[in-house]
């Protein structure tokens, strides 16, 4: 009767302590006030600023963002990971204020990231150990740093899916059932909606994970038996279908991300201060304890902290030498995660200038020093592995491991302590409070959230809207009233304005006239052009017959002579069409594979 109590109640209180333990983590984040110098902290508050505007309008995903680079709007969210924004604008609605929206990201994405961590190691290590590794991970210092110095709220909320993406590997591998798979996708889809940037950096490592997994299990019995003895590439093709079913779930957003970047001026996100070239980390950096407040600067003096931490870099010592002992599942994780945390270092430095340059997918990252995330990830695995070491024969011994890894966990956290603070500073009217005239400033004062498609032949530094938008006027048009003939032979007249959508009635007294738009050419502008009434539609043009009006390449819809409705629409284009298809079939496949596999469960349980 007593035997499977201990059992229940043991992950159930290790889970607690779990979140226990993470609650020094989150406590900065309870600071009256906002971290408004920290890297990404108004980026992140705009963000969901711009993503609520949009819904306002009816736009319910929205992937153009109308008030970028003063007014003239960018496609933001079709290209850049929208997930952590969109849980951020879900606390928004609940009642929470923009930065408190932002912090609460960071929180939820501290619990999340501490728990996957723990139920990743957990079957593999025991509870304690997990515990550890999940305390480890949280308290890296490059973790703190993503968070209280960077604000990186995408990166962040990818810690959350890494450990559970390698959970699901190996969780498919042993048992390839229809749940199983089904988390698998749903894991690899989360971290590719939440950050495909970083996705692109991790898949290579998950996927050699599945490999490593595959031959460590072609070479031990196979425990399920009811489930059939998988091997080799049966055990990768059950993995790989779990993956591919995560691309499918995200495609909506990453098949038009990867088709129409090209039309977004790319330098702006590689070239100049993004250039890898310049942030490299010297390998003094790795250890030096310096902890400051400020930006990434070529050369060897950055404020800012590429640490590991000396505690972390201690605790992983064991896990080498169990992986070096073991003759088990240990010695495969162990030496795979070794290996990981090597690369991956290695990649943060100038020895791998050739890599950047020649290997695909590498420089995709922009900072070498965002490959330290997956260095934190396999040093937090290798410190829960380093606290099996002790044996678990006894009761006395099992207790024994308990005490090293509440110990371990303790020592983490002290470790970390000096860090635990973010730098909270009244806002500067470039900065905040939340609105339109703070977002139009920052753009200005830091040339940021001003980025162009491939249409602009230069990025602008100001604009009418942008004086309007100061002046506390919510611009309700984005007709360029600077390009209609002074002599009267165009009259304009807005009827309707949403973010990505705008309805003019127009009375052109000659042919030749064009209406100009304060909107940046991108895939999925299309004007139809309506009789005076508003019921004919005379004319569609599609993006690809719209002009372009220099040097900020401005949408620009010729115009028929005589009086016309013209609607100026953002809608779907193939790319985003044939992503949304391919999300809607794969979950019509996932539910019918889960149907059949209910079936098959209910009928050999009779």
């Amino acid at each position: 009767m007593w035997s499977w109590r201990p059992r229940l109640k043991r992950p159930l209180v290790y889970a607690l302590l779990v979140v226990l333990a993470c609650l020094p983590a989150v406590w900065p984040f309870f600071t009256p006030g906002y971290f408004w110098n920290a890297n990404d902290a108004r980026h992140d508050v705009y963000f969901i600023f711009e993503y609520v505007r949009a819904l306002r309008d009816g736009d319910w995903f929205p992937r153009w963002l109308p008030d970028m680079t003063f007014g003239l709007g960018y496609p933001l969210f079709n290209i850049y990971a929208p997930l952590a924004t969109q849980v951020g604008v879900a606390f928004y609605l609940l009642g929470l204020d923009y930065t408190a929206a932002v912090e609460a990201v960071f929180v939820l994405s501290i619990f999340l990231a501490a728990l996957a961590m723990f139920a990743f190691l957990r079957g593999a290590v025991g509870e304690a150990p997990a515990l550890a590794a999940a305390v480890a991970y949280t308290y890296a210092p490059y973790h703190l740093f993503d968070m209280y110095q960077r604000a990186a709220m995408a990166e962040s909320f990818t810690f959350v899916w890494m450990p559970l993406v390698l959970w699901g590997i190996r969780s498919v591998m042993e048992r390839p059932t229809w749940p199983r798979i089904t988390g698998l996708a749903l894991a690899y889809a989360g971290l590719m909606l939440t950050s495909n940037l970083v996705a692109v950096v991790f898949t290579p490592v998950a996927a050699a994970y599945g490999l490593v997994t595959a031959w460590r299990l072609g070479r031990a019995p196979f425990a399920a038996k009811p489930q059939g003895r998988l091997v080799g590439l049966q055990r990768v093709g059950a993995a790989a279908a779990g993956g591919l079913a995560g691309l499918g779930l995200s495609a909506w957003f990453w098949v038009p991300a990867l088709l129409e970047f090209r039309y977004v001026n790319q330098s702006q996100w590689y070239g100049g201060y993004y250039d890898y070239h310049q942030h490299f980390v010297y390998f003094f950096q790795l250890f030096h304890p310096r902890w400051g407040f400020g930006i990434s600067v070529p050369g060897p003096d950055d404020v800012i902290s590429y640490q590991l931490g000396l505690v972390l870099y201690l605790l992983a010592l064991p896990g080498l030498w169990v992986a070096w002992r073991s003759r088990d599942e240990r010695r495969w994780t162990g030496g795979y995660m070794a290996l990981v945390a090597l690369v991956s270092a290695f990649l943060t430095t100038a020895a791998s200038t050739w890599v950047w340059e020649h290997v695909p997918g590498v420089a995709f990252a922009q900072f070498p020093w965002r490959y330290l995330m997956v260095t934190v990830l396999a040093l937090a695995v290798l410190v829960g592995l380093g606290l099996t070491a002790a044996p678990a024969r006894t009761r006395a011994l099992v207790r024994r491991r308990d005490v090293l890894a509440l110990c371990a966990a303790g020592l983490l956290i002290w470790g970390s302590q000096p860090y635990l603070y973010v730098e909270v500073v009244n806002p500067l009217p470039e900065q905040g409070p939340p609105g339109l005239p703070a977002l139009m400033r920052f753009q200005a004062s830091e040339d940021e959230m001003t980025g162009v498609t491939a249409f602009a032949r230069a990025i602008p530094r100001w604009s009418g809207l942008a004086e309007l938008m100061v002046r506390g006027q919510d611009v309700r048009t984005r007709v360029d009233y600077g390009h209609v003939p002074e002599d009267g032979s165009l009259r304009v007249r807005t009827l309707r304005y949403r973010s990505s959508e705008e309805i003019v009635w127009v009375d052109a007294r000659r042919p030749g006239l064009r209406l100009v738009f304060n909107v940046q050419m991108y895939p999925g502008w299309t004007a139809y052009i309506y009789d005076a009434t508003g019921q004919h539609l005379e004319q569609v043009l599609p993006w690809t017959s719209l002009e372009v009006t220099d040097p900020y390449g401005k949408v620009t819809v010729p115009l028929p002579e005589g009086e016309h409705i013209v609607v100026l629409r953002f809608d779907d284009t193939p790319p985003r069409r044939w992503g949304r298809w391919l999300t809607f079939i794969t979950l019509a496949v996932l539910g019918s594979s889960g149907l059949a596999w209910a079936r098959r469960r209910r009928s050999s349980e009779r």
